[in-house]
């Protein structure tokens, strides 16, 4: 066997494995093990050598989506991030991403349909805050500023225009699989490494450095649906639907009542939505799962009560859904409005008895946070920018296009108690990826095939 015939199989084989399934479980694992290891240099190092010769070996970046999903959760650390070896690698990999625009030169650049909608809310957010009594503290918000507008323009220009995947490739079924396994080890990290022993959900860390238990909790609301996608693709369903009730579980121990909410509200609707998408041979195996998992938890709750009594589990359910404080956040947010309601009081907004005065203040809900520190012109940004994302969404005519909505209407409703759209990594990058995907329209003719992705 000569060299040239060698290296060919080496390369099939790479490319096989880069654009299986087996990738993006690999890559979220390996995040998760770093984690574990507290060696986020470990994961990050090989991640950028791997981007590196992705853009150098050929047109498509569909590769680096499962190292784009699953770096985030490597990070223990984020001053490491911005020491000296960390920024010759990122000058490695910016001189490997101007190679691949000058080997592969883009033939028709694509702005796309969001763009304007996402300069109309950079554009807020940089001006946000400049005729308020903060204005001397805006260098501040930049950070909040640049990872909610252009860092999230880079993101969607850059997989809008270097999506490129090979025939008979299901991009969406690939990217929904990097986001469900990335999902499932951030759940592993919160459950793992900081639930106590004492089994008591209020003594729980519910920082992850890199997130914490409601960002979390953000995360499973988007997985759910791709994982009802992936049903649908795959026909696994009794693997797709432990993945569900592991999220939910999840959820309901980290004290995120709010994703478990969204997701208990929504998984009716979810259900009956996979079962109309599946093939006849495939809702067999699907009823059957589904009576299995009620039955489970049926069997589960009388448990419990039987054991713990049923008045515990109401006093249990009542304290969880007592006031939390973001009463006041909101009636704060509207008293802000109110007092700067051009351009609101900007990302450089803190108050000391909340908030030590180097951090971002979070008013805890998009809504409230938009016309808080953005005011007016927030108000008009972001309805163009919503107003825009829906378009995209519903202009899909393929089965990914109807899951990816549902995923984006659960994060919104998520949204409207926590601020998820200022959340960059994960969860608006995901949301983006997800949008550019259905904007692209790829694969929409040959969404169905499995190869190479075989699970």
């Amino acid at each position: 066997m000569n060299s040239t015939t060698l290296n060919t199989k080496t390369r099939y084989a790479v490319d096989n494995f880069l654009y299986g399934v087996y990738y993006p479980c690999t890559a979220a694992a390996w995040a998760f093990l770093c984690f574990c290891l507290n060696i986020q240099w470990a994961c990050i190092f090989p991640f950028v050598i791997l981007a590196c010769y992705i853009l150098i070996k050929g047109e498509d970046l569909t590769p680096v989506i499962p190292l784009f999903t699953a770096f985030i959760i490597s990070v223990k650390n984020y001053a490491q991030l911005t020491s000296v070896p960390y920024f010759i690698l990122y000058a490695v990999l910016l001189g490997c991403f101007i190679y691949h625009l000058i080997k592969f030169p883009v033939k028709s650049f694509l702005l796309g349909k969001l763009f304007f909608p996402l300069f109309l809310v950079s554009a807020a957010l940089f001006l946000g805050g400049l005729t308020s009594a903060y204005v001397l503290r805006y260098a501040n918000g930049l950070p909040q500023i640049i990872a909610s507008g252009p860092a999230l323009i880079a993101v969607y220009l850059l997989f809008l225009n270097g999506i490129k995947p090979p025939e008979n490739f299901s991009v969406k079924t690939y990217f929904s699989y990097a986001v469900v396994f990335t999902t499932i080890f951030a759940c592993f990290e919160i459950i793992l490494f900081y639930y106590t022993k004492s089994n008591h959900y209020f003594t729980m860390e519910r920082s992850l450095i890199w997130g914490n238990f409601n960002t979390v909790g953000a995360m499973t609301i988007i997985s759910v649906p791709l994982c009802c996608y992936l049903i649908t693709k795959t026909d696994k369903s009794a693997a797709f639907f432990a993945v569900i009730i592991f999220f939910l579980i999840v959820d309901i121990v980290c004290a995120s009542d709010g994703s478990v909410g969204v997701i208990a509200f929504s998984l009716p609707f979810l259900v009956v939505a996979t079962f109309c998408k599946l093939k006849k041979k495939a809702r067999r195996e699907f009823m059957l799962c589904l009576f299995a998992v009620v039955f489970a938890i049926c069997a589960a709750a009388v448990f419990y009560g039987l054991t713990k009594g049923f008045d515990e589990i109401l006093a249990f359910a009542t304290k969880r859904t007592a006031t939390n404080g973001r009463d006041n956040l909101y009636e704060r947010a509207l008293k802000l409005f109110r007092e700067n309601p051009l351009l609101g009081v900007g990302q450089c907004y803190y108050d000391e008895s909340v908030y030590s005065p180097s951090m971002t203040f979070n008013f805890h809900s998009t809504i409230f946070h938009v016309i808080a520190t953005m005011g007016c012109l927030g108000i008009i940004a972001y309805s163009v920018y919503y107003f825009y994302r829906f378009r995209i969404i519903m202009s899909g005519q393929t089965a990914f296009s109807f899951f990816a909505y549902l995923s984006f209407v659960l994060f919104e409703a998520y949204g409207i108690i926590d601020i998820c759209e200022f959340n960059l990594i994960p969860l608006t990058a995901y949301i983006t990826v997800l949008i550019a995907l259905i904007e692209k329209e790829t694969v929409s003719k040959r969404e169905g095939t499995s190869l190479p992705l075989i699970f």
